[in-house]
């Protein structure tokens, strides 16, 4: 026997569930919704649209890691997301204000509270995001 590492993955959103090494002669037989890949896969997620399969990075949002608008319930951040993204927002690290997932269209957030936002961003296929928002 030798030692087989593979990975799985859920073979209808492409969400990458866990990587396992063992010895055995084989990679093991899994399920119709599991897909199995030969070897460890880290920061990726799996492309179903296609066949075959295909291993794909995590993309990243593309956004700043800090923001400042004026706390005047007027001056807005405006963030573009695709449809299926969560997004919580947290106000001073304690109060949970909002979660929710988008639908592609773009968030728009204002405040008229001084304080500062965190907005952690989800995707099976991009790297987790956080960013702050301070309301000055």
């Amino acid at each position: 026997m030798i030692r087989h590492t593979w990975t799985e993955y859920n073979a209808l959103s492409g969400v990458i569930t866990r990587t396992k090494s063992d010895r055995r002669d084989a990679l093991p037989t899994v399920s119709d919704t599991i897909g199995i890949l030969d070897g460890a896969v880290i920061n990726s997620y799996v492309d179903v649209t296609v066949t075959p399969h295909v291993v794909r990075p995590l993309k990243e949002y593309g956004f700043n890691d800090y923001y400042e608008i004026t706390a005047d319930d007027i001056d807005e951040l405006t963030l573009s997301l695709e449809a299926g993204v969560t997004v919580t927002i947290v106000e001073d690290q304690i109060n949970v204000i909002a979660n929710f997932v988008t639908d592609g269209s773009d968030i728009e957030f204002t405040s008229d509270d001084e304080s500062m936002f965190t907005f952690i961003f989800s995707h099976p296929h991009y790297k987790k995001q956080k960013i702050m928002v301070r309301a000055i």
